[in-house]
């Protein structure tokens, strides 16, 4: 292969993204980077809680201003981060017809990503005062969400990476970034099954749960985005 030709062909790749995805970038990094500034001690015991349950229900019990609003605007960034991360994932996949490469793509992306957020985040609590356990909905709420700020910060730098690594190791970046969407999802669903045997509720529920409404339009989402 012509050396030149590959090295144009490497330019292009990264170019396609243009400025606007750097941009985007930024936005990102700057918002993690103020919350960071303006609230260290929220910062430091939201990593903490992913690990510790117990710090975690000391947060959820906490009755703070300054908590709300730190823990509202970094599930916003993460959704967005972890967004980003898909988007510039998927548009490595040639059987993948949608999103596209531009900007408008990537922000109908990053909404439609955090309106499903906010829908799994009803659905619980929905589900949660069908069955008469808005204690039982809050605690995972708040736990999915421990994980959901964590890991979109985490997936930031894999998006990053994914735009301007040399394209042979794209697909070693892109594995690393699902891979630690998965070790989040297990952490996940397992402090969500720790929850619900401390509660006393069958692991029948939750998995009963997982089916159909987190795996399901999971699925789906799969269906719609694959040719």
């Amino acid at each position: 292969m012509d050396p030149e030709a590959g090295i144009l062909n490497e330019v292009l790749r990264v170019n396609s993204h243009s400025n606007w995805m750097l941009i985007w970038l930024i936005v990102l990094t700057i918002g993690f980077v103020l919350t960071r500034m303006a609230f260290p001690r929220y910062w430091t015991r939201y990593r903490q809680a992913m690990t510790f349950s117990m710090e975690e229900e000391r947060l959820l019990k906490e009755k703070n201003m300054n908590l709300y609003q730190t823990a509202l605007f970094l599930n916003g960034l993460g959704s967005l981060s972890i967004a980003l991360f898909l988007f510039v994932s998927l548009d490595n996949f040639e059987n993948v017809k949608w999103p596209g490469n531009t900007a408008f793509d990537l922000v109908l992306f990053s909404l439609l990503f955090l309106l499903l957020t906010i829908m799994k985040f009803g659905s619980i609590t929905l589900l949660g005062n069908i069955l008469k356990s808005q204690g039982i909905a809050d605690r995972i709420n708040h736990s999915w969400l421990i994980f959901h700020k964590n890991f979109g910060f985490f997936l930031l730098f894999f998006a990053l990476l994914v735009i301007y690594v040399p394209a042979q190791l794209t697909i070693y970046v892109m594995i690393s970034g699902f891979l630690s969407l998965l070790i989040m999802q297990i952490m996940n669903y397992l402090r969500w099954f720790q929850i619900l045997i401390q509660e006393r509720i069958s692991i029948f529920y939750g998995i009963l749960y997982l089916c159909t409404l987190e795996i399901a339009p999971i699925l789906v989402l799969i269906g719609v985005l694959v040719v």
